[in-house]
């Protein structure tokens, strides 16, 4: 009895056929990020990377000012440690984006949206080396067949460039893949760090504080930037008297990184972790559809096989593809169970209604467990939650 207000509560939010629907469109229009900026980038007169960023950071944060007065106007005050926790993510969100952005200046959209799902490979990398976490096998079998597909990816196609400017382009193609992988790996030490942020934190209210700390680092970058390269205000505003640069700005902060942000985060509580890592994942193959269809950016043989690599190691990566055969599930173990029960009673009747049967389960594929609960969640949807 005590526990039926949470299960009513849970009833009142996304279904999970819905959720599938929203987590593929979130995918969209994150495929749709890279060729919008590539847009920008390749006009005749194209504003910096930076001042994109600072418009992109301006236009982002001014989104979400009604949701912090709305807050502030009904007296909720902020969680405790929220704006340290929101300037720490911010920091490495805004470093990993400035590098994306000058690789994709550089490279086309699709090859950048598929580097950069070297975020998934670097994210458990990262657990493991620097918070002592362990991984599955899948990791490193994920990790390998991404590492497979950046080299096809990378890789020079065709003849060899002749032409000084072949050789220019080529080069600048080759520093722009090595900026965006470099921010995937920010990226993926990004994700590490959200793993701080409570589960029951208002999705809204982390975005946008989070988003005015990216303001101001987007800022600091773009006045460095500007200083190193002794730019006048005269060439700052340059490529900014278009309308369409401003409309795709507007663009990207409002629909890939504000609305789909705030839907991504609701939207995962409905359904699996892994179901989730999988949708997700489709982000560059509409990147690559888009790329073609609205850039004419036609990859080669090697550069698909290449992507295609990196998707299935993304995939396999994050635990989308179950490690046990025939659909079984593994015995949680003890640090599975420690952070199951330490798991707020909210979330903890959410993840047993999306759970399935672990007794049965258990044992006949194990027989190791002698009395355990009637129901429990996915091993899984556990490790991804906490």
């Amino acid at each position: 009895m005590e526990r039926q207000p949470l299960v009513e509560e849970k009833a009142q939010g996304i279904a999970p056929c819905a959720s599938r629907f929203i987590l593929m469109g979130v995918a969209l229009s994150y495929g749709s990020l890279d060729v919008a900026m590539r847009l920008i980038f390749t006009l005749a007169a194209s504003p910096s990377t930076t001042s994109v960023a600072v418009c992109k950071a301006a236009v982002g944060t001014l989104l979400f000012v009604p949701a912090i007065l709305a807050q502030r106007g009904g007296g909720g005050a902020a969680p405790p440690g929220l704006w340290p926790m929101a300037a720490k993510l911010a920091f490495f969100n805004t470093a990993s984006q400035e590098l994306v952005y000058a690789g994709i200046a550089r490279t086309s959209a699709a090859k950048a949206a598929f580097l950069l799902q070297l975020s998934v490979i670097f994210t458990p990398v990262f657990e493991r080396v620097f918070l002592r976490r362990a991984q599955g096998r899948g990791v490193w079998v994920g990790a390998a067949v991404a590492l497979c597909g950046v080299a096809l990816l990378s890789a020079p196609t065709g003849s060899p460039a002749t032409s000084a400017a072949a050789v220019a382009a080529a080069r600048s193609a080759a520093v722009g893949d090595g900026l965006v992988v470099v921010g995937a790996a920010l990226w993926g030490w990004y994700l590490c760090l959200t793993s701080a942020v409570p589960g029951d934190a208002d999705a809204t209210q982390v975005q946008a504080v989070k988003n005015l700390c990216c303001f101001g680092f987007y800022v600091f970058f773009w006045a460095a930037a500007a200083a190193a390269q002794h730019t006048t205000p005269a060439d700052a505003l340059v490529g900014w008297d278009a309308a369409l640069p401003w409309a795709l700005v507007v663009y990207c902060a409002a629909v890939p990184g504000a609305l789909a942000d705030v839907f991504q985060q609701k939207a995962q509580a409905a359904i699996r972790a892994s179901e989730a890592s999988l949708l997700l994942a489709s982000e560059p193959l509409w990147a690559a559809v888009l790329g073609l269809a609205l850039l004419g950016e036609d990859m080669s043989s090697a550069a698909v096989a290449g992507g295609g690599l990196i998707f299935l190691g993304a995939v396999v990566a994050s635990g989308a593809v179950g490690p046990c055969p025939a659909g079984r599930m593994r015995v949680p173990s003890m640090s599975t169970i420690s952070t199951y029960l330490s798991t707020p009673d909210f979330r903890r009747a959410m993840i047993q209604q999306e759970g399935v049967q672990l007794e049965a389960r258990a044992r006949d594929s194990f027989n190791l467990i002698e009395d355990p609960p009637s129901t429990s969640p996915s091993p899984l949807i556990l490790a991804r939650s906490a």
